[in-house]
């Protein structure tokens, strides 16, 4: 496998919406791949019976690639560690139409799924003309509970603009990390409020 040795993994386990990170090890003989995760998500793992597959997604080099397999064993020194069986086969999935532009901008997010409604406050880490990565803490996020396709509204004060801007989309994906949440939402069309601007 052409995975550089510490390449940051996102983890995808069925029947858990939740997306989560892990690191990249190695390999044993083209047979088996080893993986690290946070101790808090041992729990995660030992749900998964084999033969259920798990997705792996990873970036390198601008590009995004993805795999299934399924997890053979669990160890928990000197790490907290999975083996995996070797994938038959890595795909490349699409890369973003624009990069993501890197901030920091205090956001409210009016969620709504099969549980209810309610305005969730937190801050946009990136955004292009698609979508955006959007930071709430686990406090905030436990006045609803979000899965993958809610639909959510999200408007911000974009800097250089005048008044609140604003975008509906829908939850793409959900990563945990400690007690922060991450919500990468896709936006139901793009948006003109967010850079490059075209020129009329």
């Amino acid at each position: 496998m052409n995975i550089r040795i510490g390449t940051e993994l996102s983890v995808i386990i069925k029947g858990q919406e939740e997306l989560f990170t892990a690191c990249y090890i190695g390999e044993n003989n083209k047979r088996q791949i080893v993986l690290t995760f946070p101790e808090e998500r041992s729990s995660c793992f030992k749900k998964v019976k084999s033969p259920e597959k798990i997705t792996v997604q990873f970036s390198d080099k601008g590009a995004r690639y993805e795999f299934s397999t399924v997890i053979l064993n669990l160890l928990d020194e000197p790490l907290h560690l999975a083996v995996l069986d070797h994938p038959s086969e890595i795909i490349k999935t699409d890369k973003r139409a624009s990069d993501r532009i890197n901030c920091l901008i205090s956001a409210k997010l009016d969620a709504h799924s099969d549980k209810g409604s309610a305005p969730i406050l937190g801050v946009i880490e990136n955004i292009n003309k698609t979508g955006c990565l959007c930071l709430i803490k686990e406090m905030e996020a436990g006045l609803i509970s979000l899965t993958n396709g809610d639909k959510v509204n999200i408007s911000c004060q974009f800097p250089g603009l005048v008044g609140e801007q604003s975008a509906g989309g829908s939850v793409a994906r959900i990563r945990r990390e400690k007690k922060d949440i991450f919500i990468g939402i896709h936006f139901d069309e793009k948006i003109w409020w967010v850079p490059p601007y075209e020129r009329k």
